[in-house]
């Protein structure tokens, strides 16, 4: 039920935020039942469902309801809500502003620290058998003991893991591999591909899997976003902005961390450029994890990261790929030869580049060309 009331006793911070969102007061003030109880607040425009939705904003919560047929869809905290919408409306910040945000991201709910983080998409790219999801699994089961995961502290939270791979593949792995985490820990739950089960159906299983499991923080992994979302031409921005843009929504609105799996181009590239299809892939999401093959070294790997945190990391991480799954592995003795070695083979190559060639951080590259000017 649905009533018309201009006298509004709200907070004048909630009838300052509603106006700095489009509402009009006292016009837009009105009630609204919510779970059975009347509630009183203002109507704002919806900026992220847009034209199907509106929002209603009370002392305490903002109230998604759907245009057609006035049902509320989703609620979140009016903190939470006010916060993202005005950094939306008002993205400009003076230097107080910088500061505060750098000091707040050191803070922020991180469930693997500067790589993973509800309300954020991160994509993570590697060639075909480079051990992508032999790298979920590890992340897992380091996530769900709270242990650090290649050097970054991780947090527990609970998984919904979106997976190419079949029951049996799944069960195989963690029984082959030893994920004692995994192997009894309910707290990660799997959607396997099926015959039939198009984009919009695992979408609607998403939404279904927020309301109804715990609420606490949630990881979404789909693997890969390729063969699930059906994107007929990766180069075409427009299928992939239409297919990636509704789990961007669903984390910035049900505050999920995302993690998309995706395969990097044969020619591998760096600062997102490795990622296979159009550019839209890396300007959807906020951050980027690239996994490259270590060169001549067939166990070794490495991890180039990008985002908009200052805390995601810019070095690469130096990894080794065995049985032990992925670890963090130190320089290599002769350092300065394998340096002095990738200069000879790519002599104009980047700093990156060169990492990459010699096996080695990109700390250590730096180094070098303070004592040998190139």
């Amino acid at each position: 039920m649905i009533g018309r009331n201009r006298e509004s006793k709200l907070s004048q911070d909630t009838r300052d935020l509603a106006v700095q969102l489009g509402s009009s007061f006292p016009n837009d003030v009105d009630w609204l039942d919510v779970n059975g109880r009347r509630v009183r607040g203002m109507w704002s425009p919806c900026y992220v469902h847009r034209s199907d939705c509106k929002v209603f904003l009370t002392d305490e919560r903002g109230h998604h309801v759907w245009a057609e047929d006035g049902a509320v869809f989703q609620s979140e905290p009016i903190k939470e809500y006010a916060e993202r919408e005005l950094r939306r409306l008002l993205p400009w910040k003076d230097i107080y502003g910088l500061r505060a945000t750098v000091a707040a991201e050191a803070n922020l709910p991180w469930l693997w620290h500067g790589l993973l983080l509800p309300s954020a998409v991160t994509l993570l790219a590697g060639s075909p058998k480079a051990g992508k999801t032999t790298f979920i699994f590890n992340l897992l089961e380091r996530l769900l003991g709270g242990q650090d995961f290649l050097g970054l502290a991780s947090s527990p939270a609970r998984v919904l893991y979106i997976t190419e791979e079949s029951p049996g593949a799944i069960v195989h792995r963690i029984n082959e591999d030893h994920y004692l985490a995994l192997m009894y820990n309910k707290r990660v739950s799997y959607i396997s591909a099926e015959p039939g089960l198009d984009w919009p159906a695992m979408l609607g299983y998403l939404d279904r899997a927020i309301l109804e499991l715990p609420n606490e923080p949630l990881l979404v992994i789909v693997d890969t976003i390729s063969f699930f979302a059906e994107i007929q031409d990766e180069n075409n921005a427009s299928q992939v902005r239409q297919a990636v843009k509704p789990l961007v929504e669903r984390a910035r609105t049900q505050n999920l961390a995302v993690l998309l799996i995706h395969h990097a181009r044969k020619g591998q590239g760096e600062h997102g450029e490795g990622i296979r299809g159009s550019n839209a892939f890396a300007g959807l999401v906020d951050i980027i994890a690239e996994l490259h093959r270590g060169g001549k070294e067939v166990e070794f790997r490495s991890l180039s990261c990008l985002g908009r945190y200052w805390e995601t990391p810019t070095e690469p991480l130096l990894l080794t790929y065995g049985d032990k799954g992925y670890e963090l592995r130190g320089e290599p003795e002769d350092l300065e030869a394998r340096i002095a070695a990738a200069l000879q083979l790519s002599p104009n190559a980047t700093q990156v580049e060169l990492a990459r060639t010699a096996e080695c951080s990109q700390a250590s590259i730096s180094n070098y060309f303070k004592v040998h000017q190139r």
